[in-house]
């Protein structure tokens, strides 16, 4: 079995439908919940240095990609939640 560098991987990704890339998600989510639970509690300090751009790239991904022209973003879902 060859090995894939992650930059093959993501050009792959990129190849792919929306469907097949939820259907991808939704079978890499288990795995990524297995490796979070396995990493060892960041420190204060680093949360307050990664935390603002991981939040950013969140935030701009949920804007960028509403389900439907009706409906909202997953920001303003967000944001309606904690109203």
């Amino acid at each position: 079995m060859t090995t894939a560098t992650l930059t093959e991987v993501q050009r792959l990704v990129d190849q792919l439908t929306p469907l097949e890339q939820a259907q991808l998600m939704e079978y890499l989510t288990p795995r990524l919940v297995r490796a979070l639970v396995e990493l060892p509690l960041p420190q204060a300090n680093d949360l307050q240095r990664a935390l603002p751009s991981e939040w950013q790239t969140l935030f701009a991904l949920g804007d960028s990609l509403p389900d439907a022209e009706h409906e909202l973003s997953l920001t303003q879902a967000v944001m309606e939640m904690r109203r």
